[in-house]
């Protein structure tokens, strides 16, 4: 008992300095229709999602229609793919659920233009990195992930789903320590980060990446979306 206070004590420590650290307040996103918006197919998980007001923009709409989730989950549990909530892919990580990628899209559509660099921290299954990617139309979205085994299947699940994305170069997958960024594809419009929220204050200091562009940052851990404009 006294163990587990303490890690929660400290979660709540880094928490707290988060939001004091960052000169921008963070924005809390929810929506009492969250974990309800699954279907039977794609469309219908989606079609739930904007029915429902999580998805609103078309941009997010289509990035997710043409990215079907079933393509980014393990075969053993594919028939539970349009369901909204998180699945499990090994290694210790999840592909998060269907309204927290909508949360994050709809959040940086404003901000993703035509030629936009998008790096999405902690890529997992490669799904979210696959929607970001069809956002900006000449632009490329960049996944970095620590495990190698999830970037081999994040490849080939993206392959899948359509092998120009990785053959065009506007989507690929490389191991990183979320820790080290990206730099060498800086500055970014866009970065997505998948954390646990002791880890919030160094996914906002991700705009090292940025060459002092502004950069917009969606970031969640739980069920809670945090989001950042740090110019």
């Amino acid at each position: 008992m006294k163990k587990n206070l303490f890690w929660f004590s400290i979660q709540l420590i880094f928490l707290l300095f988060s939001f004091v650290h960052c000169t921008l307040p963070v924005s809390y996103v929810y929506n009492d229709m969250s974990w309800r918006c699954g279907g039977k197919t794609n469309a219908e998980l989606v079609g739930n999602l904007v029915k429902n007001n999580i998805l609103k923009s078309k941009i997010g709409e289509q990035a997710m229609l043409l990215t079907d989730r079933a393509h980014y989950v393990p075969q053993e549990i594919k028939s539970q793919a349009y369901d909204d909530n998180p699945l499990y892919l090994g290694y210790g990580a999840t592909i998060s659920a269907p309204h927290m990628h909508a949360y994050a899209l709809e959040y940086l559509t404003p901000h993703i233009k035509d030629k936009s660099n998008i790096l999405d921290v902690g890529s997992g299954s490669g799904y979210l990195t696959s929607c970001l990617a069809r956002m900006t139309p000449n632009g490329k979205a960049f996944g970095i992930e620590h495990i190698d085994e999830l970037v081999k299947f994040s490849i080939e699940n993206a392959n899948n789903d359509d092998i120009n994305l990785i053959k065009s170069g506007k989507v690929s997958f490389q191991v990183v320590s979320g820790f080290d960024g990206l730099a060498s594809n800086a500055p970014y419009d866009a970065i997505v980060c998948k954390i646990f929220s002791t880890y919030l204050p160094y996914c906002y200091n991700l705009s090292f990446l940025t060459k002092y562009q502004p950069v917009h940052i969606a970031c969640w851990c739980c069920s809670s979306i945090y989001t950042r404009s740090i110019n």
